[in-house]
């Protein structure tokens, strides 16, 4: 049943990364924000003093990673850059999974949900929905290593 559950989660993700990557739906919203022209809660919170960490929702490596590569092909490939976008190569991987992979995946549930923006938000920050049996599949694992 655990198992089921991780599939189907997995599923619906992998059209989250289709309409992302492969549709290019979030491209116009993420250029929005990389040039200044759109506003972000994300991008507020990263640029005040203490930025709250951001999760990604996806679970699986492979879907962070083809994400991530997408959205930093858009970000390279953008002709201006707002005065906030940072320069160094660490600020930019941090701007791109704390500000652009959260718009981008909301953007995506908005679109492969057919959710409003706050609903898609909430869902976001809500992270993956675990079915019963994930989580006792999880318990029982934490028990034994208890044991051990």
């Amino acid at each position: 049943m655990a198992k089921r559950a991780r599939e189907a989660r997995r599923s619906a993700n992998e059209r989250l990364v289709d309409f992302i990557t492969k549709l290019k739906g979030s491209d116009k919203r993420l250029l929005e924000i990389i040039t200044g022209e759109g506003s972000s809660k994300w991008l507020v919170n990263f640029r005040s003093a203490k930025p709250d960490r951001v999760f990604t929702y996806l679970e699986e490596d492979d879907q962070i990673d083809e994400v991530f590569k997408d959205i930093n092909l858009v970000f390279k490939g953008a002709t201006k850059c707002a005065p906030y976008v940072p320069t160094t190569e660490f600020q930019r991987v941090s701007f791109v999974l704390d500000v652009l992979m959260p718009e981008a995946i909301v953007h995506a549930l908005v679109a492969v949900e057919n959710l409003s923006l706050a609903e898609a938000q909430r869902r976001f920050n809500a992270g993956p929905l675990y079915d019963e049996s994930e989580v006792q599949e999880f318990n029982d694992i934490i028990k034994m290593q208890k044991r051990q």
